[in-house]
């Protein structure tokens, strides 16, 4: 198809920025042009203003590496690499980190605006501007901003000319979502990591703000699941659902695969004794950003109901007595949140 997206370069997790201090650092006359470049109104503009903002910051950074389609290799089973290679990303490690970042940024937001202006969605002007507010955010902390900004106002939903009639490509949508979702976690374990650096060094004003980012992040990451999957399970399983399964990808490609999300479980483990001894006005951020976290996989179980009901397989599963998808996704939910209700005392 001719809409699928190129590669998309990607830090590895561990390499994104783990402090604050570092992210001002690292931050070049040109990479903060862009930043702003990319902010300059943008809220008020409508989504082909904001598409021209976008591409003219992406032309003042320097293209990480030259895209290049990957070649399939045959594995026994699917692991973080076949993941890496089905979604279009390539990890690259390069001195000129925070570039890199922002320049990822600036594509899966580019992505996104360029999908929901020119084909059909179902996302709501509100889930619109929520996953906009996500990007913005994000690279507005990057520029050294520290205010979330408040996305309601009604003026801003009456502005919303995005909606269009033409129907969207399905996989290219799938993989465009899945560019904004991983980018999007991205964001959550840079501020994360902002947060954990802040609260030991006892700035509570900078880590209640990474705090509040990240619950946005969060949401953005709930609509970007919700985009990937916006189109009806017919077509879904005509075009999308075989790309997932042999002989196009090794056996048991899954999203629960993702390097990042693995990468974001692992940091928040770490990390049980800081969240264990919060003071009281940080613990309320805390339990709005865990109902935030909660959401997104609530989010993935919506999107998995809608392709394959609550009884069809999992991919992760080979044999026709597999077990429900949506039951797999509710265990790692469960899984994953239990590590939070011990730290909060339920």
């Amino acid at each position: 198809m001719n809409n699928i997206p190129p590669v998309l370069s990607l830090l590895p997790p561990e390499a994104l920025p783990h402090s604050y201090d570092a992210i001002r650092k690292q931050c070049t006359p040109e990479i903060y042009e862009a930043l702003t470049q990319s902010l300059s109104g943008i809220s008020t503009l409508s989504g082909k203003e904001t598409l021209a903002r976008i591409r003219a910051a992406l032309k003042g950074l320097s293209v990480p590496v030259q895209n290049k389609d990957f070649r399939q290799v045959d594995k026994p089973s699917a692991d973080k690499d076949s993941h890496d290679e089905y979604c279009r990303i390539k990890r690259v490690h390069e001195d000129a980190s925070l570039n890199l970042y922002v320049h990822a940024i600036l594509r899966a937001y580019e992505e996104f605006v360029e999908d929901t202006t020119s084909a059909r969605s179902s996302l709501t002007d509100r889930q619109w501007h929520q996953l906009r507010g996500a990007f913005d955010s994000a690279l507005r902390f990057l520029r050294g901003d520290r205010e979330v900004e408040s996305l309601w106002e009604e003026e801003l939903l009456e502005k919303s000319l995005w909606r269009h009639e033409q129907a969207c490509e399905p996989l290219a949508r799938w993989l465009r979502g899945h560019h904004v979702f991983l980018v999007l976690i991205q964001c959550v374990i840079t501020s994360l990591n902002c947060f954990f650096q802040a609260y030991k060094m006892r700035e509570l004003e900078l880590s209640a703000y990474a705090l509040d980012l990240t619950t946005k992040l969060f949401d953005g990451c709930s609509v970007a699941l919700h985009f990937a999957g916006d189109f009806s399970p017919t077509v879904y399983e005509a075009s999308v659902r075989p790309t997932m399964m042999p002989p196009q990808v090794p056996p048991g490609m899954s999203g629960v695969l993702a390097r990042d999300h693995e990468y974001l479980v692992r940091l928040l483990r770490t990390q049980k004794q800081v969240f264990k001894n919060l003071d009281p006005a940080t613990q309320q951020r805390y339990t709005r950003l865990v109902s935030a976290f909660e959401n997104t996989y609530e989010s993935h179980k919506l999107v998995c109901s809608h392709f394959v009901g609550d009884e069809g397989p999992s991919l992760l599963n080979h044999d026709e007595q597999a077990e429900a998808a949506v039951d797999v996704l509710d265990k790692v939910k469960h899984l994953r949140l239990r590590s939070f209700h011990e730290q909060m005392g339920q």
